[in-house]
């Protein structure tokens, strides 16, 4: 950096040129001459009386170091070189090595705000081991909990102290992982799949959906489909062929695709069947609804060691198409690849992520990390997030393999970027449905942590949970405007759900 003999911060200025992809807050691209002094939030001010906006919190230097990481509803996060400015422009001009005498793009966009606490629902006796949102059911979706105690509890996305429904024989072990796909199938567009994992060895799929208009809430029997406060679950196959207990499952709803692995580190990819017409609703009266036995829709109460009731409860059951030993230890996560469809993503215990091509049936790349691998999320793009026992965070970019910007990397292995400071196991990451470098991770000291990549530290830490976090799921956008919240809920050991806006 080049700045003339005893001049101070506040005589130097720099040529910014400030660019967003988000048209609702463009301003004139042509660079703009600013003191070095000026933090995030006097860079702010600037984008505020840019665009005719009165207002605004302009900070110092020193006020900002001080408190780094809060956020002002006015204020908007800066970008250069891929890193979120955190402090004065002098300052990171020294640290990045970056010149006053050229012109430096700074890319920004509106401040995420930290995230509103919402509702919670009634603490259970049993540990939350699972949750997924579903866009079907009633108005503003549904989210179903997987309990250890075998039950499928079912809430209100847009009140979790709302309980719309409750499967007392899911399965007969903890329910360890869920997922979820809507149906474009039903009639009124308010139909979903959940498939459920067990310790039980067995994967189920339910079928999800609004109740039929005069559908009694009353309490139904164990042989009756539930139908509780508009909702209606069903069971309609069980999927049979692990011999251990099933830790993760991910889905493809378009191809009506499933994938689940073991503690063993078994694999299983099932294609379900029948279509649409399989999920759908079993009757559209209320006495249907209530009263209905039909071999197809009968249910029981399973027992422990009953599999010929559990075959008996559904409409089919299903084998794999494919199994294969994935990893040598428990497999911890599964995710499929948003834009290939044959391309699917594992961790495991074993200390390894891999990258799969289910077409040839084959590992075509492998991630190695120095820790149990015990939770895993993948991005639109292509982003893998792994969360540790050590309470790191270790983020592969499967594009790049250079070494700039803080990335590990060589030319035979992805980018990676190890983020500290959950201080704590990891149960759980999540990213962001729209914000490319942001997600949220949940560890066993009951906290929730929002990071961006392109900073050193979380950007926001509330507590979720009295005891271990374990389990979470981002639901759908209550607005369609930009900024609007995207919910955000989360399960425990303390036997609540509840949800945040973010």
């Amino acid at each position: 950096m080049n700045e003339t003999s005893g001049s101070t911060a506040a005589d130097v200025r720099v040529r910014l040129r400030f660019i967003t992809r988000d048209p609702t807050i463009r301003v004139n691209e042509v660079p703009l001459a600013v003191p070095v002094a000026l933090n995030r939030r006097g860079l702010s001010e600037v984008i505020n009386h840019l665009l005719g906006i009165e207002g605004g919190t302009k900070g110092s230097a020193e006020e900002e170091e001080k408190d780094g990481n809060t956020t002002n509803a006015s204020g908007y996060d800066f970008v250069i070189e891929n890193q979120l400015l955190r402090c004065s422009l002098d300052k990171f001009l020294r640290a990045t090595g970056l010149s006053t005498e050229v012109t430096i793009n700074v890319e920004y966009y509106r401040t995420l705000q930290a995230p509103i606490e919402g509702t919670r629902s009634k603490p259970e006796d049993a540990w939350v081991g699972s949750l997924v949102a579903c866009q079907g059911g009633r108005e503003g979706g549904v989210v179903v909990a997987g309990g250890y105690d075998g039950k499928l509890r079912c809430y209100a996305a847009q009140d979790c102290s709302q309980s719309v429904g409750e499967w007392s024989q899911a399965h007969t072990g903890p329910v360890k992982a869920a997922a979820a796909f809507h149906l474009d199938t039903d009639d009124e567009g308010k139909g979903s799949v959940v498939v459920t994992a067990g310790k039980d060895k067995l994967v189920k799929t339910w079928g999800l959906s609004a109740a039929a208009a005069g559908t009694s809430n009353r309490k139904k029997k164990s042989t009756e489909i539930a139908a509780a406060a508009g909702i209606v679950m069903w069971p309609v196959s069980v999927l049979m062929g692990h011999e251990n207990s099933v830790e993760c499952v991910a889905v493809r709803g378009k191809q009506q695709q499933v994938l689940t692995g073991d503690w063993s580190g078994m694999m299983c990819f099932w294609k379900l069947e029948g279509g649409g017409e399989t999920f759908s609703t079993p009757a559209s009266s209320s006495s249907t609804i209530t009263s209905q036995k039909t071999k197809k829709r009968r249910m029981y109460d399973v027992q422990v060691g009953e599999e010929a009731a559990a075959v008996q409860a559904v409409a089919s059951t299903l084998t794999p198409v494919s199994v294969l030993k994935a990893h040598s230890q428990c497999m911890s996560g599964i995710e499929w690849h948003q834009a290939d469809v044959s391309r699917v993503f594992t961790s495991s215990w074993d200390h390894s992520i891999k990258s799969w091509d289910l077409e040839r049936q084959d590992c075509v790349q492998t991630l190695n990390s120095s820790r149990v691998v015990t939770s895993l999320a993948a991005s639109a793009g292509s982003l893998v997030a792994a969360g540790h026992p050590d309470g790191r965070l270790r983020v592969w970019d499967l594009r790049s393999s250079s070494t700039d910007n803080g990335v590990e990397g060589t030319s035979a292995t992805p980018g990676k970027r190890v983020l500290a400071g959950c201080g704590s196991w990891i149960s759980g990451v999540a990213w962001h449905p729209r914000r490319e470098n942001v997600l949220a991770a949940l560890t066993h000291d009951g906290l929730l942590r929002v990071w961006d990549l392109r900073a050193t530290k979380p950007l926001h830490t509330l507590t979720a949970h009295e005891g271990k976090a374990l389990a979470s799921c981002f639901g759908w956008r209550t607005g369609g405007e930009e900024g609007a919240a995207w919910p955000l809920f989360t399960g425990g050991a303390d036997g609540v759900v509840r949800s945040f806006e973010i």
